[in-house]
């Protein structure tokens, strides 16, 4: 959803091929310019990497070439998905944290955790309740934010209509003591996506 950092005149550009992007576990390097191309080469191999995985490569070509085909689409969707549930949750009075006014441009955000006991004891509160977050560091201290993002929601299926229901579910497990309370009811929301999309 943003623009090509090699486009606008990067050199290089790094990435992880799992999480927004939906691939196996691993990273990328990658480089419009042939000769930075065969350096990284020669230091990767052999050097860095000892060896290939066979399955990791073909899931990476699987997963780019989905990329190809829908990417512009899974990255718009995840974002605007990301926005309405920051909007959603803020409305139910959670606090969000903003950079600039905004709560993301991502498919992530960051609640300020501060109020429920840091990041880490927020996350293990609301995974109590099926709902799957991380600690994340926000510029008033290392442990003050909880991380929340939309890929793999998205990936199976929801859409920014269903962001209300679950900011719901996340504000109702966030202000109560019970948290495994909300667990049914979150697995209940879960269930209605059951097919993977943006993939050929």
């Amino acid at each position: 959803a943003w623009p090509n950092p090699l486009a606008d005149g990067a050199h290089v550009m790094t990435m992880s091929t799992y999480k927004s992007l939906g691939g196996p576990t691993a990273g990328l390097l990658v480089t419009n310019d042939a000769a930075i191309a065969e350096r990284v080469d020669a230091i990767a191999y052999p050097g860095l990497t000892a060896n290939f995985d066979a399955g990791n490569t073909a899931a990476l070509a699987h997963t780019l070439n989905d990329w190809l085909a829908y990417g512009s689409d899974y990255a718009n969707t995840m974002t605007a998905c990301a926005t309405q549930l920051a909007t959603c949750l803020q409305g139910r009075g959670v606090p969000i944290h903003q950079a600039g006014g905004q709560a993301t441009l991502s498919h992530a955000f960051a609640l300020d955790a501060r109020q429920t006991g840091g990041g880490h004891n927020t996350a293990f509160h609301l995974r109590q309740a099926n709902l799957l977050a991380s600690a994340i560091g926000l510029p008033s201290g290392l442990d003050d934010g909880l991380r929340i993002g939309t890929n793999e929601l998205v990936r199976w299926g929801a859409t920014v209509e269903d962001m209300d229901p679950l900011a719901g579910l996340i504000a109702r497990a966030l202000q109560s003591d019970k948290p495994h309370d909300v667990a049914a009811d979150v697995s209940a929301y879960r269930i209605q996506f059951t097919s993977v999309h943006y993939t050929r």
